[in-house]
C-alpha cells in the first residue's frame, strides 16, 4: 500500500489483515530518491553535534583527571566514574563486555602496554581511558588443519557473497519486490 503511486501524504490505508494483529496505516511524509532535504537529517544532525559536544566535556575532564592519577582507581575517583573490569579480551572476539562493539576501544586495549594508561578515547558510545592489567598467553591451537579448514571456508564464503554484490552493483538493479507481495 505505502509503495503504490496512488498513495499520497496524509493518505490512510484499508485495515490490513496480518497472522497477529490488524493495521491502519497514514502515509506522514513522501520523501524522493537523491540526496535528502536539511530538514530530513536535522534529528540525525543534531544527535551528532550533541554528541561531539559532550565527548569534548568528558575528553577535558579525563585530562585534568589523568594528570594527578597513577592507577585506574585514581583516575575513575577523579572523574567521578567507575573503573570497569573487562576479565578477558581476544582478537577474535570484537564485542567488549560492558562497551560493546567500539573498535577504537578494542584497537587501544590491545595496544596498550601493561600498568600504563592509554591515550584518551572518543569512542562510539562514551569517552574511555584503558588500563591493561594482565596480559594472557594465547593457548596453541590443537590441530591447525582444522583452523586453515575452518579459516578457508570462511574466505570462500565471503568471496562469494563478494561476487553477488559487485554483480548487484554492476547491474544496478532495483529491488521492487514490495509490489508483488
Amino acid at each position: 500500500w505505502l509503495y503504490d503511486d496512488a498513495t499520497k501524504e496524509g493518505t490512510v490505508s484499508d485495515i490490513m489483515s496480518f497472522p497477529t494483529n490488524y493495521v491502519i496505516a497514514k502515509c506522514v511524509k513522501i520523501k524522493k530518491d537523491g540526496l535528502p532535504t536539511i530538514e530530513d537529517i536535522r534529528p540525525t544532525l543534531e544527535l551528532a553535534v550533541r554528541t561531539q559536544k559532550k565527548a569534548e566535556i568528558l575528553k577535558a575532564r579525563f585530562e585534568k583527571g589523568l594528570k594527578n592519577a597513577k592507577t585506574m582507581e585514581e583516575l575513575a575517583k577523579n572523574v567521578e566514574s567507575l573503573p570497569l573490569l573487562i576479565p578477558s579480551q581476544t582478537f577474535s572476539n570484537d564485542n567488549i563486555p560492558g562497551v560493546g562493539y567500539d573498535l577504537k576501544v578494542l584497537g587501544a586495549l590491545f595496544g596498550t602496554p601493561l600498568n600504563k594508561f592509554s591515550p584518551i578515547i572518543v569512542g562510539e558510545n562514551a569517552v574511555y581511558v584503558v588500563w591493561v592489567t594482565n596480559i594472557n598467553k594465547p593457548q596453541e591451537p590443537a590441530n591447525y588443519n582444522d583452523l586453515q579448514k575452518a579459516g578457508t571456508d570462511m574466505l570462500k564464503q565471503s568471496v562469494d557473497a563478494g561476487v553477488m554484490d559487485a554483480l548487484r552493483k554492476k547491474a544496478e538493479i532495483k529491488d521492487l519486490r514490495y509490489k508483488y507481495f
